[in-house]
């Protein structure tokens, strides 16, 4: 246990992030809350990576999964004069909680679209990582919300794949405490773009638009492979298998015929299993 909180402190403290909480396993980190962190999405973003990149090296030997969101919360010591203890409350806390268990879903056996050891964010997050980490949607999900379990509260989540190679200096590590992003000045042909926009299409109804987009990610895709076993390309810009690649692609054409009503993840049997929010 002392191993596995080491490691866990020094990912997190690194990017400035503070452990809020943890009992067992689980574990609660913050971001631009108890102590301040200009880019707070993209720090997480990277102490996220981190655990999922270095528990394979650590003592312990497990995978980290791991969910991100971003918004406000209520931080720090909550409670009446007789029971006080420091919580997080709010939108983002329970965002994140909900990604951490929906990883589960996207890794399941026979249906499995991202890796086993996974970073999970929403979109808001991923707005704000998006000219310093390369990213893949994966799904539409219902987070909990004013409309929770209605298409109203319904939002894009993805993988986080990787940090782009050039991005360095400062805002590399998020712990510079500016307040400023980093700005795309170069093609980085990232072959997730065009799969990306298919679901941002799919997610406003826009079916024409995301087959549009399929389509050409489905032409673009056969060249990265190529760069990539030509030693050019980092393996994470190309798809991790052939197997998760073919539940991705089923997952997108679910999405894509389903009602508009009905276009996000069913979350049921979570809820229905003892876990809420």
């Amino acid at each position: 246990v002392s191993a596995l909180v080491d490691f866990v402190h020094a990912a997190v403290s690194r990017f400035s992030g503070v452990i809020a909480s943890y009992h067992g396993d689980h574990f609660v980190a913050t971001f631009n809350a108890v102590s301040s962190c200009g880019n707070h999405a993209a720090a997480a973003a990277r102490a996220a990576l981190a655990l999922r990149d270095g528990s394979a090296d650590a003592a312990f030997g497990c995978s980290f999964r791991v969910g991100i969101a971003t918004g406000r919360c209520h931080i720090g010591n909550l409670g009446n004069k007789d029971v006080k203890t420091f919580s997080t409350i709010g939108p983002a806390y329970q965002h994140a909680c909900v990604l951490e268990r929906l990883t589960r879903m996207y890794t399941a056996e026979g249906v499995a679209t991202i890796d086993s050891g996974t970073v999970l964010a929403t979109r808001r997050t991923c707005v704000d990582i998006a000219t310093m980490f390369r990213f893949r949607f994966v799904d539409i999900v219902p987070l909990p919300g004013r409309s929770a379990g209605s298409a109203k509260a319904a939002t894009l989540v993805a993988t986080v794949l990787e940090p782009f190679p050039e991005v360095q200096g400062g805002d590399a590590d998020g712990n510079d405490e500016e307040w400023l992003y980093v700005v795309a000045g170069n093609d980085r042909q990232d072959v997730n773009a065009a799969w990306n926009e298919a679901f941002v299409k799919l997610s406003t109804d826009d079916v024409v638009g995301a087959t549009a987009m399929m389509a050409q990610y489905k032409q673009y895709v056969p060249e990265v492979q190529d760069s990539a076993a030509s030693g050019e390309r980092s393996a994470h810009t190309v798809l991790v298998s052939a197997r998760s690649e073919a539940a991705a692609m089923a997952r997108f054409n679910e999405l894509l015929e389903a009602p508009a009503a009905k276009r996000f993840a069913d979350l049921g049997r979570y809820y229905a299993s003892g876990f809420r929010v």
